[in-house]
């Protein structure tokens, strides 16, 4: 193998022709806000929710942000929508709200519960269910004029999260590793072993057989068989300082997961390989939510809301692997600047040719030549040396005569 070991530090410019990154910041900087949850009900409405009871709604895809009254100042930890109008969010202290009309005004349901509410879910107007705080699970008939306790299985530990696939098929996970299942729409519930004691803070299903688990110390968990066997998953990126807060299927083979440090991770496979998405902001993410499989909406902390309408992946990326060649190993990543390390790149020419290998951020500028000339056909490694660059989610972008291919780095201090 070739070794060209070229040390660049970054000079801002400016792209010739700017390639927009697969996630943009949309409304406005919220400092020392946190959103906690996000829905959308077409690629037009949408509803997100946080700390103090805020409520922001959108009428145009997240181009501009309202906030409405919420009549609660309790943290608001989860939205789901029913239909375009019928929608529901739950938080602390026992607050459950109601809207009829998309979000433009909310009313309480009194749960009879003081205790936090980390998840809701209606299937219709009347009947609907609640979990949280240890072991709290409660369902309704009525309208959430009664509620009926369900015994979870959870014991003493909290219920963090639901999904459905149907009204009658569910499931839910939450502390020390607990996970259930239930057939007739949660009025009992079967206990599932996840194999790991930790917190569990969402699950999400793609189908009757593929799901996924996320949590405390960056656990991916797996199931290929309805949850009856969960395995221990692996991304891109060394996972054990993140948490992960919110994982959501498209389907059995694609999924998203959301958490802290600007993290988003996408699979295509069902999860056999998580990549990292380049995000514009370092803030931690709560929530993740996609209409289809291009168009999705995630929020977190500093009233941070991000938008793609390209499966998180670059707009301007065409030809991301050619046949000719390929960019196919960055490491270490991520790498940790406080230890001044080299960024090593392999990549491969099958023709000998002209290559251009640069690295830009998430805005669409260039910050750095990393290695630019004549190179003959074989494998190549070329190290790079970030240098003062900021922490963040950065591209490195091969181009040759047979097109362009882009990797992802993350730069931690």
């Amino acid at each position: 193998m070739r070794l060209a070991t070229l040390f660049i530090i970054g000079i801002a410019t400016s792209l010739s022709a700017q390639a927009q990154p697969g996630w943009l910041k949309v409304g406005p900087d919220m400092p020392f806000k946190v959103f906690y949850s996000v829905w959308f009900t077409d690629a037009d409405n949408g509803v997100a929710v946080g700390d103090t009871g805020m409520i922001r709604i959108t009428t145009d895809g997240g181009g501009n942000w309202r906030t409405v009254p919420s009549g609660t100042q309790a943290r608001l930890n989860r939205v789901r929508f029913t239909s375009k109008t019928l929608g529901f969010a739950a938080g602390n202290d026992g607050v459950l709200l109601r809207t009829r009309d998309g979000g433009n005004s909310w009313s309480k349901i009194d749960t009879k519960q003081t205790g936090v509410i980390y998840d809701v879910i209606f299937f219709d107007e009347s009947n609907g269910m609640i979990g949280g705080y240890a072991g709290l699970c409660k369902t309704t008939s009525d309208s959430g004029r009664t509620w009926t306790n369900r015994d979870i299985g959870f014991g003493p530990n909290n219920v963090y999260s639901f999904t459905f696939l149907n009204t009658k098929k569910g499931w839910a996970c939450g502390n020390a590793g607990n996970v259930g299942r239930t057939t007739n729409g949660g009025l009992t519930w079967q206990g599932q072993n996840s194999g790991k004691p930790g917190t569990l803070y969402s699950i999400s299903f793609g189908n009757d057989s593929s799901g996924t688990i996320v949590g405390i110390g960056g656990l991916i968990l797996h199931s290929t068989n309805g949850g009856r066997n969960w395995a221990v998953q692996f991304a891109d990126v060394p996972l054990s300082s993140y948490t992960l807060n919110e994982v959501q299927h498209i389907d059995a083979n694609r999924a998203y997961i959301a958490g802290w440090y600007g993290l988003i991770l996408f699979t295509t496979n069902g999860g056999a390989k998580w990549s990292v998405q380049d995000v514009p902001s370092q803030s931690f993410l709560e929530s993740v939510y996609f209409l289809d499989a291009q168009k999705g909406f995630a929020v977190g902390w500093d009233g941070l809301i991000i938008k793609t309408v390209s499966s998180g992946l670059l707009s301007a990326d065409p030809a991301r692997q050619p046949a000719l060649f390929s960019l196919s190993k960055l490491y270490p990543n991520p790498v940790s600047l406080a230890k001044n390390s080299i960024v090593s790149v392999d990549f491969r020419l099958e023709e000998a040719g002209d290559v251009k290998l640069t690295a830009w951020n998430a805005l669409g500028r260039e910050v750095a030549s990393v290695a630019e000339g004549f190179y003959e056909a074989g494998a190549w490694t070329v190290r790079w040396q970030p240098g003062d660059l900021p922490s963040g989610a950065y591209y490195l972008r091969l181009q040759t005569a047979s097109g362009t291919a882009v990797q992802t780095v993350r730069l931690i201090r």
